[in-house]
């Protein structure tokens, strides 16, 4: 029997007062989690290669216009 299963079996027998503070205690342990969807992050995790390659791209061109600069003194 899943937890979910057994869950369901012991709020089919527990009074209503029990009920309320339930409802309760799983709202507040939901308000904890962090509101993250897999999926973003993982979307967010594909593009970190691009991301990485314009800022070392960016980095590099920065250090050609140094390097420019400094030939030029």
């Amino acid at each position: 029997m899943t937890i979910k299963e057994q869950l369901f079996q012991e709020l089919e027998n527990a009074p209503m007062p029990v009920l309320a503070e339930v409802l309760d205690f799983l709202r507040f342990l939901q308000s904890k989690q962090p509101k993250v969807d897999f999926m973003e992050f993982a979307g967010m995790a594909s593009d970190l290669g691009d991301i990485m390659d314009e800022i070392v791209a960016e980095a590099e061109a920065n250090r050609q216009l140094d390097l420019g600069r400094e030939d030029r003194a």
